[in-house]
């Protein structure tokens, strides 16, 4: 059978310079799997990322407040900033987005680290989120592959802060709402490392059960977590450039909020399990003394009305709201 024809086709040292840096930033070693990763940039004509959590409210190539990190138009002839990607709803089987590594680095410290959100390996399980599609097929293979080049430099920056090695990326299948099926990058939960909140040797708990930050897969280890939620936050100014982080960047609870309102966003279902946590990271900060809650407060948009059992009462009818009337509507296939 004929193979299908390719809307890019990469030089030897072309697809030599993408696998080297799949290595480098994906950190995948086999082979096999450099090669498919090539081969689909080739035939598909586009580079995706399969997102869930702040990758729905920006890219990996844009600054928090929506800016572009390069000048990619310049840089970059065939693509600019309208084309740079689009978010397509789809879900990868095989995966369950849970709070499930520590964050030390966006909302959360060394000394109390955060939760944030990773793609566990669930057998039976499914994940709706967002797919971040940039087109290629309009650029010189050599231009193309500076630009993945650049664009998996960006992706691991994002995702693999420095001393904060909780993924393993992978290539998956993802099916789009219209019933298509693609492939995207997708940040897989590293289950055997030490911020892996499950691993009862991270090296937070090292296997204390008694310990807030030991979560092991049980009704328990979701309350400790939506405890971590309540109260963690990340340094106010940015550990790598010492600037001020936006308000709505810090705070562990802001960071589900956030979450959330992606989802709803881009027409997207909201894991229940996340509304659950919502309503428990709440409860926990009752029981919070009021310079601590004045504290987390200043780091949120709301401030101290997010706090309030009105606005989170309303914020959880919303989002339940949402996923019942988006179970009533027909299919939309590009969602932002």
């Amino acid at each position: 059978m004929s193979q299908p024809a390719k809307l890019i086709e990469f030089n030897e040292g072309q697809r030599t310079q993408i696998i080297e840096a799949a290595r480098e930033y994906l950190m995948i070693t086999d082979d096999t799997q450099l090669e498919a990763f090539v081969d689909h940039i080739e035939q598909s004509g586009q580079i995706s990322a399969f997102g869930v959590g702040s990758l729905l409210d920006y890219s990996h190539l844009q600054h928090p407040n929506g800016a572009f990190k390069d000048n990619l138009e310049e840089e970059f002839p065939g693509l600019n900033e309208n084309n740079v990607f689009s978010t397509h709803a789809g879900a990868a089987q095989g995966i369950e987005a849970t709070f499930c590594c520590f964050d030390i680095f966006y909302r959360g410290t060394e000394e109390d680290p955060g939760v944030t959100i990773g793609n566990e390996k669930i057998d039976g399980a499914q994940t709706e989120g967002g797919l971040l599609i940039t087109q290629l097929d309009d650029m010189d293979p050599n231009v193309a592959a500076n630009f993945v080049e650049r664009y998996l430099q960006r992706f691991n920056e994002r995702e693999c802060p420095p001393n904060m090695p909780i993924y393993k990326f992978e290539l998956m299948d993802i099916e789009l709402r219209d019933g298509t099926s693609t492939k995207g990058l997708v940040c897989v939960a590293d289950d055997e490392g030490p911020l892996y909140t499950r691993n009862v040797n991270n090296r937070y708990a090292q296997g204390n059960e008694n310990s807030i930050y030991y979560m092991p897969a049980n009704a328990e280890g979701h309350d400790r977590a939506s405890a971590v939620i309540a109260v963690a936050a990340g340094s106010p100014t940015n550990p790598s450039t010492g600037e001020l982080k936006p308000r709505g960047k810090i705070t562990d609870m802001d960071y589900l909020r956030n979450t959330i309102k992606g989802y709803e966003e881009r027409q997207i279902h909201v894991p229940p399990a996340m509304i659950a946590l919502y309503e428990q990271a709440g409860e926990y900060r009752n029981l919070l003394e009021p310079d601590q809650l004045a504290r987390l407060e200043t780091y949120e948009p709301k401030g101290a009305l997010s706090n309030t059992a009105t606005f989170r009462r309303s914020f959880v009818e919303v989002a339940r709201a949402h996923n019942d009337a988006l179970d009533c509507l027909e299919p939309d296939v590009h969602v932002a």
